[in-house]
């Protein structure tokens, strides 16, 4: 096959985003929030709730995921790997 390791890094990247964009994307829609907002109101860098979206984050600290799914109306299993 074509493809290499970076390729496959690239797809399990791209595999959390769209797993989490999903969940995440409507809420901040639906309660007109932006990254930022969210970062504030968890008390999160910003960069913290980016790389989470955008898949680069592997491991979320348990303190900052309790944090974060209790802040979108989750419980922490329900926020996305």
């Amino acid at each position: 096959s074509g493809l290499t390791l970076l390729d496959s890094l690239r797809g399990d990247v791209l595999a959390r985003a769209r797993r989490r964009r999903l969940m995440i994307v409507p809420i901040l829609c639906k309660n007109t929030l932006t990254i930022a907002a969210l970062a504030r109101a968890c008390d999160l860098q910003k960069n913290t709730i980016k790389s989470f979206l955008d898949g680069e984050t592997i491991n979320m600290s348990a303190e900052n995921r309790e944090i974060l799914a209790l802040r979108l109306g989750f419980m922490i299993d329900e926020l996305p790997k």
